[in-house]
């Protein structure tokens, strides 16, 4: 489990993906410390690349995320 805590230098080449679509994806980690990791993305639809970008996350434990809930209910 974890948060998105940022995308950056998303390129989308379509609108929306199509119910049923079968979309191919390549996501390599290109960076780690701690709880926060880096990774870079590209989707292929039918063997074209139509979306590339990167994205940042942090590991969250269920105890930091319920904890975080009971913060803000």
């Amino acid at each position: 489990m974890g948060f998105i805590l940022s995308v950056s230098s998303m390129k989308i080449d379509v609108p929306f993906f199509c119910l049923g679509t079968t979309v191919k994806l390549k996501v390599t980690e290109i960076s780690s410390m701690d709880q926060i990791h880096n990774f870079e993305g590209v989707a292929f639809l039918e063997g074209r690349k139509v979306l590339e970008g990167k994205l940042t996350v942090m590991d969250v434990t269920e105890e930091q995320i319920k904890s975080i809930i009971k913060e803000n209910n």
